[in-house]
Parts: C-alpha cells; sequence; structure tokens
C-alpha cells in the first residue's frame, strides 16, 4: 500500500561560486502517524534514504525537483534512487499539480507559492515560510 511523506529541504542562499546552494536541515510530515520530524542535514539524509529507497513510498513538497536535485548533488549515494522514483511516478510537486489543474479547468495558472495555496485551500492566511 502506497504511503505519502511531506519533505521539504531548506538551503543556504544561493550566492556568486555556489551553483547549488550548501543543504541546511529537513522537515518530514508523515500523515498516517501524524509524525513531523525537523532533522539537520546528516540526519535528515538517513531518514531521506530510508523513504527514497522504499517502493510504497511517495514523497510530496512544493516544487520538489529542487529539493531533490540538491539532494542528489550532496548526496550521491541516492541520486540513482531519486531518479528512480520519479520513473516511478512517486514524487509529487503540489506546485506542478496546482498549475495544471488550473489550465485543465480553463484558468491561466497564477503564482502558486505555499502561502497561496495554504490560503486557497484552508481558508488560513499564513506569513512568511
Amino acid at each position: 500500500m502506497a504511503r505519502y511523506v511531506a519533505f521539504d529541504l531548506e538551503t543556504h542562499l544561493s550566492s556568486i561560486g555556489y551553483k547549488i546552494p550548501k543543504p541546511v536541515c529537513s522537515g518530514f510530515y508523515f500523515p498516517e502517524t501524524k509524525e513531523r520530524k525537523l532533522l539537520l542535514w546528516e540526519d535528515a539524509m538517513v531518514v531521506l534514504e530510508e523513504i527514497i529507497l522504499d517502493p510504497e513510498t511517495h514523497l510530496v513538497n512544493q516544487y520538489i525537483v529542487y529539493d531533490l536535485m540538491v539532494v542528489a548533488a550532496y548526496h550521491p549515494r541516492v541520486r540513482a534512487a531519486i531518479y528512480q522514483a520519479f520513473r516511478e511516478g512517486r514524487v509529487h510537486c503540489t506546485m506542478v499539480k496546482e498549475m495544471l489543474r488550473d489550465v485543465r479547468n480553463g484558468r491561466r495558472p497564477k503564482p502558486m507559492g505555499l502561502e497561496y495555496l495554504y490560503d486557497k485551500y484552508t481558508g488560513k492566511q499564513v506569513f512568511g515560510k
């Protein structure tokens, strides 16, 4: 049975000389247990490696391609598993899916920041990240 995990990666700011910003920490949310984890990069990669290697687990994130490409750059041991998860359809980008939903419904896609989507689906406003 498929399992879904929300995942987010935080990085240092992009700057001259760093093509790919260095990871800082990651957050995870496991809906089936309602467990939340916020871990520094090294500890987070242990959890993410376990998740990405499980063929029953799907990852969900806002603009997930960016986060997973940073992971692939700094944690090459899981690079092949990340690409495999993409091929198997186990990687889900909330931003892209929402844009496609707008196009399907005949609307012009809007900027799809996480704050916008949270407000749209919960009716509550959130400020900052």
